[in-house]
C-alpha cells in the first residue's frame, strides 16, 4: 500500500508541476500594472490547492484512518472489558481456594502409608482367593463330578474366602469392642459357619465319589477334613490381613477427602493460573494488533506532511517561473508562503499514533 500509495503521489506531484508551469506561463502576460492593489498571489492558485487537496482526500480514502482508529478504539474497550472478566475469575477462583484450604486436614496425608499398605494387601488377598480357586478345583475335579460343578464350588469357596474375612472382621471389631475375649469369641462365632461350609464342600464331593464308583470304598481312605482344613487355613489368614490392615471407615474416609480436597484444590490453581495467564497474554496480543492501526497513522501523518511539501515545492516553482517570465513585475502579488498558500485540510495530523502504544 505504501509503495503504490507514494508512486500515485509522485505521478500527480510531477503532473501538477507540469500544470502550474504552463498556468505560470499564461498568468505571466497578465497586465500585473492594472491590477488593483489588493490583488494576491492565492486568488490565482485556488486549482493548485483543491489539487494537493485531492492527493490529501486520496490518501486518507485509501488508508482509512478514522476506521482503524476507531477499531483501535473498540479493540481497547474489548480488551478492559476480556481482563475485567478475567480478574472477576481469578477472585471467584481464589475465594474457592481460601474455603478449601480453610477446611484442608493436612493431618490426614499420615493416613497415606495405612491406606498404601491396605491397597497391597488387598491384592494379596485377591491372589489368595484366586489360588483358594484354582485348587479348589483342582481338588474337587479329582473327587469326581461335573467340571461345572467343581469350577461353581471352587468359585464360592474363593468368593466367600474374601468376602467372608472382611464379615468377620467387621463383627470382631463391632462385638470385640477392644476386648481380647469377645473379640476371640466373635471371631469363633464367624468362624463356624464358614468351617461348616468348606466341609459340606468337601463332604459332598466325597459322597458324590462314592455314589459313583462305589468300589472304591474299600481302597479310597480320603476324608474331607484335608480340604476343609485347607480352605479354613486360606480364610484365617484373610481373616488376620484384613483385620491387621483394613483401615478404619474413619481413616478412609479421612484420607479420601484429604485426596478429594488435594485435587480440587490443584485444579483450582491450574484453573487461576491459566486465568492469570490469560490475562497476560491480552495485552502483548492488543499490542501486536494496534501495531498495524499506529502504522497506518503514522504512514498517513508523513503521506500528508509529504503531499505538503511537495505542494509548497510546486508552488515555489510556479513562483520563480511567474518571476521569470513577468521580469518581477509580479512581485506585489506574493507576501509568505504561510500567507500566500492557503493550508490543505489534512486529516492525520492531529490523530495520536503513539495513543495506542503508550
Amino acid at each position: 500500500m505504501d509503495r503504490e500509495l507514494s508512486k500515485h503521489i509522485e505521478e500527480k506531484e510531477i503532473q501538477y508541476v507540469n500544470k502550474y508551469l504552463k498556468y505560470a506561463q499564461k498568468l505571466s502576460v497578465q497586465k500585473f500594472n492594472e491590477l488593483p492593489p489588493t490583488a494576491r498571489i492565492s486568488n490565482y492558485i485556488t486549482g493548485l490547492v483543491l489539487d494537493f487537496q485531492k492527493l490529501v482526500d486520496y490518501t486518507d480514502q485509501r488508508l482509512n484512518g478514522s476506521l482503524h482508529q476507531a477499531k483501535g478504539g473498540s479493540d481497547i474497550a474489548n480488551m478492559k472489558a476480556e481482563a475485567l472478566e478475567l480478574d472477576r475469575k481469578i477472585d471467584e477462583t481464589q475465594d474457592a481456594l481460601n474455603i478449601l484450604n480453610a477446611r484442608f486436614d493436612s493431618e490426614a496425608k499420615q493416613y497415606k502409608s495405612t491406606i498404601k499398605r491396605w491397597k497391597m494387601v488387598l491384592w494379596i488377598l485377591y491372589f489368595l482367593a484366586g489360588f483358594e480357586i484354582l485348587a479348589n478345583m483342582e481338588i474337587y475335579n479329582m473327587l469326581g463330578g461335573g467340571i461345572v460343578a467343581s469350577i461353581s464350588i471352587a468359585v464360592i469357596s474363593g468368593i466367600v474366602v474374601f468376602y467372608w474375612a472382611h464379615l468377620s472382621n467387621k463383627c470382631i471389631r463391632q462385638f470385640g469392642k477392644g476386648n481380647l475375649k469377645k473379640q476371640s469369641l466373635a471371631g469363633c462365632l464367624m468362624a463356624i459357619p464358614i468351617f461348616v461350609i468348606f466341609y459340606l464342600f468337601s463332604s459332598m464331593r466325597v459322597d458324590y465319589l462314592l455314589a459313583l464308583f462305589p468300589n472304591m470304598e474299600r481302597i479310597y481312605s480320603g476324608s474331607p477334613i484335608v480340604p476343609t482344613l485347607i480352605n479354613f487355613f486360606a480364610y484365617l489368614i484373610a481373616t488376620y490381613l484384613v483385620y491387621e490392615y483394613r483401615p478404619s471407615v474413619a481413616v478412609k474416609n479421612a484420607y479420601g477427602k484429604y485426596q478429594a480436597d488435594v485435587k480440587s484444590i490443584e485444579n483450582l490453581e491450574q484453573k487461576r493460573y491459566a486465568y492469570i495467564a490469560e490475562k497476560n497474554t491480552l495485552e502483548p496480543k492488543l499490542r501486536l494488533r494496534l501495531l498495524d492501526y499506529h502504522n497506518l497513522l503514522l504512514l498517513g501523518k508523513q503521506k500528508e506532511q509529504d503531499i505538503t511539501t511537495r505542494m509548497l515545492a510546486c508552488f515555489h516553482e510556479f513562483k520563480s517561473e511567474l518571476h521569470l517570465l513577468s521580469n518581477g513585475k509580479c512581485a506585489f502579488l506574493f507576501s509568505t508562503d504561510e500567507e500566500d498558500l492557503p493550508p490543505l485540510k489534512l486529516n492525520y495530523q492531529t490523530m495520536n499514533e503513539n495513543t495506542y502504544l503508550s
